[in-house]
């Protein structure tokens, strides 16, 4: 996982996603702008709930402006936690030039897997994190 330390979509501290949290953890890179992100959004806020501390959902708001974010965060009411990219530097280190990204990191903090395709439905999600991540969570 390359090392990218990033500021909260709202405020507060930086958060290096490769740093070792312990947890396993589901990023979803998105921005207000690109539709099949506001496609799966629902579908990772649900998962996060359903979580219940099993692992960590977090969000990357990449090439976008913190108002639209945040305004489409609330409209389909994503509370998970979000952190704030607005140059796109993760997606550019990723390599990666299409939005939606989800990545999932091992509790060591390595990249387990990078996905990069079609909108993930709760079903998807739950399927690739318990195949990348071990992890059973039902969504």
């Amino acid at each position: 996982m390359p090392s990218e330390s990033l500021p909260c979509l709202e405020g507060g501290d930086r958060v290096d996603l490769a740093t070792p949290s312990g947890v396993p953890t589901v990023v979803t890179v998105w921005a207000s702008w690109c539709a099949p992100c506001r496609q799966e959004l629902p579908a990772f806020q649900r998962y996060a709930e359903a979580a219940n501390g099993q692992l960590r959902v977090l969000g990357v708001v990449s090439g976008d402006t913190r108002q639209a974010a945040t305004a489409l965060a609330r409209e389909l009411g994503v509370r998970f936690p979000t952190l704030y990219d607005r140059s796109g530097r993760l997606m550019k280190r990723l390599g990666r030039t299409a939005l939606p990204v989800t990545l999932f990191i091992a509790p060591d903090g390595r990249l387990a897997h990078l996905y990069n395709g079609t909108p993930l439905t709760g079903a998807a999600l739950s399927t690739l994190t318990e195949r990348q991540l071990g992890v059973v969570i039902a969504a």
